[in-house]
Parts: structure tokens; C-alpha cells; sequence
């Protein structure tokens, strides 16, 4: 695994255990160091790699574009929060997806872990289903003990292939029946879920970039900007 700052100034060492300080968010417009500053970091796995560009972007100069090759084996490339997430909050980024691949397998831009560093377990998923029948859509994954499982909209939103659109997730933490988590695609409402527990942790991670295990064809790059956490009114 590399992992890097990219020479951001006063970057922290150890894991950080306290709260995340919202509302947060980076357009890359320092490169990696507005993750830095808040004790995240990037990171790839695997056949892939993250790096900036000035080409394509959502906004301002720069954005960050993350490359998985999955010839040989899964591989990920993604940048990281981590702490005690606000009670109720709202975490978005910016996508542009230029190919449409086939997906065999898991190909996911958004991720949440709960537990300890050294005993992490997934959350939730936010990925991409794209076959031969379907065009590109996302899909939610509740991955939590007794949890939704794969919870696919009715009706979804395709995701526009070749242009910028906004991933949005609504993450109200309970260990009890008294969460709610909703999606969004461009201010759309895709799926929402109320009354369920949706949290069992009080440290986590929220991974953006892109992680894939079969595409075809077999390399992709997934480019991202304007990332932001908010707490909710």
C-alpha cells in the first residue's frame, strides 16, 4: 500500500481518535493537504495510483484523479477521513466517470469503516452497477450486522457518463432503531431508510476515490472534486 501527503506542512503521525472538526471540505486546490490537515490521508492498493489534474475539474484549478487496473487482482485508490463523525451530517463529492466499463464484481466510490484501527469493520457503500443489460447506476449497501443489505431505487438515475455529478449521503448515527441515512445524486433523492441502526461505532472512516475488483475494460479512472462534510441543522 503507499500512502502519501505530498509534502503538506504539519502533517499528524498517529492515528486520530477525536472529532471531526465540520463543516470540512478540499477542491484540491492545495493538492492532498486540506486531508492532511485534518489527520486524513490518500492512499492506493493494488494496480493503482492517485494523483492531481488540471483537466477535467468541477471547479477551481485542480481535482484529483484515481486509477485502479483490475488485470490482476482488486485494487483501490482513495482518499481518507477519520475520527467521531458528527451525530447527523452530510458528506458529498463531486464525480466524473469518462468510460462506462462492465462491472463483474465490486466497483464502489464511496466507503465508511467503523471500529478501531486495529479492528475495522464496513458500514455503508455507496457503488456502481453497470452490466450489459444496465447502464451505470449506484447502489447502497448497508453492511452492518442484521443490517438493509443491497439496496437498489426503483427507478435510479443514471450516472451521466463523460460529465460532473454529485454524490450525496445523509448519515444520522444511532446504535439503535433511531438512525436514518438517505442518498443522493444531483440534489435527487435516490433511497432513504428511517428507523434502523446505522451506526455501531464511535470512530470511523469515509473513503472517496475508486476501488474495483473486475472491470472490463480492465483499467479505469475516476476523477473527483469539491468534497465536503456538513453537519445537519
Amino acid at each position: 500500500m503507499v500512502v502519501g501527503n505530498w509534502g503538506c506542512l504539519d502533517v499528524a503521525t498517529t492515528l486520530y481518535e477525536g472529532p471531526v472538526t465540520v463543516p470540512w471540505s478540499t477542491s484540491f486546490e492545495t493538492g492532498f493537504c486540506d486531508y492532511a490537515r485534518v489527520n486524513g490521508f490518500c492512499y492506493s492498493g493494488g494496480e493503482a495510483s492517485y494523483t492531481l489534474v488540471s483537466s477535467p475539474v468541477h471547479s477551481g484549478d485542480w481535482a484529483a484523479a484515481f486509477t485502479v487496473d483490475t488485470t490482476d487482482s482488486s485494487a483501490h485508490a482513495r482518499c481518507i477521513i477519520e475520527g467521531q463523525f458528527p451525530s447527523s451530517g452530510y458528506y458529498s463529492a463531486w464525480y466524473l466517470i469518462p468510460e462506462a466499463p462492465i462491472n463483474a464484481g465490486n466497483w464502489n466510490l464511496v466507503h465508511f469503516r467503523g471500529g478501531t484501527l486495529q479492528e475495522l469493520h464496513n458500514l455503508w457503500d455507496i457503488s456502481v452497477e453497470s452490466t450489459d443489460e444496465l447502464e451505470p447506476r449506484l447502489y447502497l449497501y448497508d453492511q452492518l450486522e442484521g443490517g438493509l443489505g443491497i439496496k437498489r431505487a426503483e427507478d435510479p438515475p443514471l450516472i451521466p457518463i463523460g460529465d460532473w455529478f454529485r454524490i450525496e449521503f445523509y448519515w444520522k448515527r444511532a446504535d439503535d432503531l433511531t438512525g436514518e441515512v438517505a442518498l443522493y445524486q444531483d440534489g435527487e433523492l435516490v433511497l432513504e431508510f428511517s428507523e434502523l441502526r446505522t451506526d455501531d461505532t464511535t470512530w470511523a472512516q469515509w473513503y472517496v476515490g475508486n476501488l474495483a475488483s473486475r472491470l472490463m475494460p480492465r483499467a479505469s479512472t475516476v476523477y473527483v472534486d469539491d468534497v465536503e462534510i456538513r453537519e445537519a441543522p
